[in-house]
């Protein structure tokens, strides 16, 4: 789908990268980020091959309910919406702070409360694969923002986040998150 953010708006310390739009990963593909206007439907088993084969996929504002059913043949809903729609991608609270991707990433410091992105908080989801695991949510509240999902030797950003929005009032802090969840997990300090 389309965003608005690309490059050094989108992430930051890795790349450049040839950015293009498509919905089928390739072998020469770092990640596939799937926004609000991506087409979903016809992608799920490409999608999965993708991810066993070490591919990573992120997901936007309103999609990873559906994304996630594409791929795995789930039937989720969207749940309750959430947040400020500043267009950080960064949770403003961090779960389970001892897995390894925030170990990993230490450095990277949450979205100020009143700046975060808005999504649909995606507790179902969590709730119910064991393979799931939230890693971020809004502070004050029990919605959950963003989670990991391991596919064979690949990575499922599952992630409720207006991220390709490019709102110059924001404070645009996720350009060092975006660049972890790009490279797998293992960036962002």
């Amino acid at each position: 789908g389309s965003t608005s953010r690309q490059g050094a708006s989108l992430y930051e310390g890795i790349g450049p990268f040839n950015e293009v739009q498509g919905c089928v990963p390739d072998a020469d593909t770092q990640a596939l980020l799937i926004s609000r206007s991506g087409t979903i439907g016809g992608n799920g088993v490409a999608w999965l091959d993708y991810l066993n084969a070490g591919g990573v996929i992120i997901t936007e504002y309103s999609n990873a309910a559906s994304v996630y059913n594409e791929i795995y043949g789930t039937a989720y809903s969207n749940g309750t919406n959430f947040g400020d729609c500043w267009d950080n991608a960064m949770p403003s609270l961090k779960l389970n702070t001892d897995h390894p991707f925030w170990v990993d990433n230490a450095g990277l410091t949450e979205t100020v409360v009143n700046n975060e992105g808005c999504g649909f908080d995606i507790s179902a989801i969590v709730n119910g694969e064991a393979e799931v695991t939230a890693l971020g949510g809004l502070v004050g509240t029990e919605y959950i923002s963003f989670a990991i999902r391991p596919q064979g030797a690949g990575v499922f950003w599952v992630l409720e986040a207006d991220w390709q929005d490019s709102d110059a009032d924001a404070e645009w802090n996720s350009g060092l998150f975006m660049s972890a969840l790009i490279s797998g997990g293992t960036y962002g300090t």
